[in-house]
């Protein structure tokens, strides 16, 4: 096996080597910089029988694991939506841009508590800084299957350092909080429809 953590723009150069000597790979986030490249590791590792994924750190996370526990078993009820924030002052990468440094943790988080793929994305961003590198960015994931709306927030721009994901329940809410004490909370608060 082979773990991939370059800078962004060679993953899927060493990663594709790597596939094609038949190791499984773990590449770092983003497993690549475009969909294409994506979907070209993605075909090049299912034709050499091996395993490629990217590093999903927050689905081994004991509170997001809880999260999608008591989602799974219906503690929360009809899920409503999912809002997440990942946010800082900082670190200005001019490789990848927010979405591609940041958001994939969301996007995995939200993947993983609702047991769903996205059936659509929506971004929008802007360069504040470096006028080609996006450092803030909102995003919108619709999971079709299993009706629910995920909303990000992700920014190099923000004075608080944010590390937040919001589920609303038709019975509960939940935020799980990376940077508190108490890093799963369920409110005993719902939204149902009149």
């Amino acid at each position: 096996a082979l773990v991939v953590a370059t800078p962004p723009q060679r993953h899927a150069e060493v990663a594709l080597a790597a596939i094609r000597q038949g190791k499984y790979v773990l590449v770092e986030k983003p497993l690549a910089t475009s969909l294409a490249d994506a979907r070209r590791l993605a075909r090049e590792a299912e034709s050499h029988g091996v395993v490629l994924m990217s590093g999903h750190t927050f689905e081994f996370n004991p509170a997001v694991r809880e999260l999608r526990a008591r989602v799974s078993r219906g503690e929360l009820g009809a899920i409503r939506y999912i809002s997440s924030a990942r946010l800082n002052l900082g670190l200005y990468r001019s490789d990848v841009n927010v979405v591609w440094d940041l958001a994939p943790h969301d996007v995995s988080i939200m993947n993983f508590v609702l047991g769903s793929s996205p059936s659509s994305v929506q971004a929008w961003g802007s360069a504040n800084i470096r006028a080609s590198v996006e450092d803030l960015a909102f995003i919108r994931v619709d999971y079709g299957t299993a009706g629910v709306t995920g909303y990000i927030q992700v920014s190099w721009l923000d004075p608080n350092k944010v590390r937040r994901v919001t589920v609303v329940g038709s019975r509960r809410m939940a935020v799980y909080d990376d940077l508190s004490p108490e890093p799963l909370r369920i409110y005993d608060r719902g939204v149902e429809p009149e």
